[in-house]
């Protein structure tokens, strides 16, 4: 037994199958989507005109078999999709990024412990002499021969791109921050970035003080 009703989009008579009663449904004509009634609201008549239905349930695919061109068509619940954040994405990866180049230059250092520590007491000999951090790294320079050492260069290299994506990381965890869904990534890679100002600044004080 059909339920017939009229489509309140576009009044046009359309008629689904009784166990589809009280379901959302897609008008045939107008493709809005509508809420059957649990009963009939038009008489039974033979004039509604004959087509196609596109669908017979859900599932079945297609259908080609020629059927009451009002049979609605039932709609499977749509679920709303939660907005991403990709830009606190980004930022917390350039932040994982930023870790991952100071744990590379740490290696580096690590390898060659000793130019290392024979640069360190260098420039603490020069700065016992009332000679600045600066100068003592180009008093330094100047006994290697005038050139830095390639693993100093790699360290130097390694610090600009630390540099480059902590400013990157702070203009898009700020962005991040603004919008207002899934935030948490962009509130850790400010974190992170704050930690990693503090540690290069501490570092910069310390050798050139």
């Amino acid at each position: 037994m059909a339920i017939r009703f009229q489509c309140p989009a576009c009044t046009e008579p359309i008629e689904i199958d009784d166990h589809w009663a009280r379901q959302v449904v897609r008008c045939p004509y107008c493709q809005r989507t509508v809420t059957a009634p649990a009963e009939s609201t038009l008489p039974e008549s033979d004039r509604i005109p004959i087509g196609k239905a596109l669908r017979r349930t859900i599932g079945e695919g297609f259908d080609d078999e020629p059927r009451a061109a009002g049979i609605a068509i039932p709609v499977p619940p749509v679920y709303a999709a939660v907005p991403t954040n990709r830009v606190a994405t980004a930022a917390f990866i350039l932040a994982c990024t930023m870790i991952g180049l100071l744990g590379m230059a740490a290696l580096v250092m690590s390898r060659h412990a000793l130019e290392v520590q024979e640069m360190q007491e260098q420039m603490e000999k020069a700065r016992a002499a009332g000679t600045s951090g600066m100068t003592a790294m180009m008093q330094y320079l100047q006994k290697q021969g005038g050139a830095a050492p390639g693993w100093l260069i790699t360290v130097g290299l390694i610090e600009m791109g630390v540099m480059a994506a902590w400013t990157a990381t702070v203009i898009l965890g700020v962005i991040g921050v603004l919008r207002p869904y899934r935030r948490a990534f962009a509130v850790a890679a400010l974190v992170i970035s704050g930690f990693v100002c503090f540690l290069l600044c501490f570092g910069a004080l310390t050798s050139f003080m």
